[in-house]
């Protein structure tokens, strides 16, 4: 085995000559890096639009409805980690604008904790104060802090939520919700947990009354918004993501564009073989070439990636996950596309390689 320095000695001076084809290697692997990049993580950032929009239309929330017969404060106890509930009544009296004395606005009758559900975004720091939807504040000229004045008195705004048509129900598209600390029962426990990974009926059933014998009421459970499907599995769909097949196909692309550049120097390596050179060294060579090509499109493309990352939402582990495997597959295939010429190259084919030469 020739030493290191022979080795690295003659590995930069094929890079120098350009006998290595450096730049066409760092070229190639740089393009075949970022096109599987951007594609792969186009499509997984697609997927966290589609996840942000299931979320924001209210597709995650889940209802159980039994006329008076919810427990607020079981309702309310589902709060936990990443779920959360409140209860909702029709309250008994509607609301009526002094702006709009001949018409009754829709009120409503939730928990402190329903509140949540109506801004997935920006929550509210406080529930006090009365709530009204993105309508009613348009139709009465309302913004979050304002006093709404009805016939029976006034009330500050603690804040404007959005309920818009989108595909959900349209109840509290034009309302006001007032929460309460009151214990009589409920007519519904709504509950969201995310991400959407599971079916919330079983908890939601724990929220509903019982009769004295123990049998449970008649209830119905639906969703706020059942127009996109009853549940988002992003793990499942990012799992299963049809672009993860350019990995596969841009190193198998690495791998024959390497043994097809190998094979077109079978004449300097046959040569350098008469000439006492061992296979082993000269892999050693080749290796160096080629390792020295990888980092150097590394360099090459992962400013670029993550540049790119920004503009389609924070730096996160997905793009990091996908840059690192599609470059640890390109590099593995590219040094195998290198390493197998030398199985084919024969030293006592030499004069036949130079007259096909």
């Amino acid at each position: 085995m020739k030493p290191c320095r022979v080795v690295l000695g003659e590995a930069a001076r094929n890079v120098a000559s350009g006998t290595s084809r450096f730049l066409m290697v760092a070229g190639f692997v740089s393009a075949a890096l970022l096109i599987t990049f951007f594609i792969d993580t186009s499509y997984a950032h697609q997927i966290q639009l589609d996840a942000a929009k299931f979320q924001r239309a209210g597709a995650s929330i889940q209802t159980i409805r039994s006329d008076g017969n919810i427990s607020p404060q079981t309702c309310t106890a589902l709060n936990h980690g990443n779920l959360r509930a409140g209860a909702l009544r029709v309250s008994d009296t509607k609301v009526t604008a002094s702006a709009l004395p001949a018409s009754e606005i829709p009120t409503y009758t939730v928990t402190s904790s329903f509140i949540t559900l109506l801004f997935p975004d920006n929550p509210p720091a406080s529930s006090s104060g009365v709530f009204i939807s993105q309508e009613v504040a348009i139709a009465l000229g309302y913004t979050t802090g304002d006093l709404l004045v009805t016939t029976a008195g006034a009330a500050s705004i603690g804040g404007v939520y959005s309920f818009p048509s989108d595909g959900r129900r349209s109840d509290l598209r034009y309302a006001v919700v007032v929460p309460s600390t009151s214990q009589e029962k409920f007519d519904e426990c709504w509950a969201e947990s995310w991400p959407n990974e599971q079916n919330l009926t079983q908890l939601l059933r724990s929220s509903e009354t019982l009769h004295s014998d123990g049998s449970a009421n008649s209830a119905e459970y639906s969703q706020v918004n059942s127009t996109l499907g009853q549940n988002f599995d992003g793990f499942r769909r990012f799992s299963a993501r049809p672009t993860a097949a350019l990995t596969v196909v841009a190193g198998l692309a690495a791998l024959v564009f390497m043994i097809f550049l190998g094979l077109r120097r079978k004449l300097e390596i046959a040569s350098l073989l008469h000439a006492g050179f061992r296979k082993p060294d000269l892999w050693a060579i080749a290796f160096t070439e080629t390792l020295a090509a990888i980092l150097s499109s590394l360099l090459i493309a992962a400013p670029i990636a993550a540049v790119a990352s920004s503009y389609v939402g924070t730096i996160s582990i997905t793009p990091i996950e996908i840059f690192r495997n599609n470059f640890l597959v390109l590099s593995v295939c590219a040094i195998v596309g290198t390493s197998l010429p030398f199985l084919l190259v024969r030293e006592n084919r030499l004069f036949q390689y130079f007259k096909d030469r």
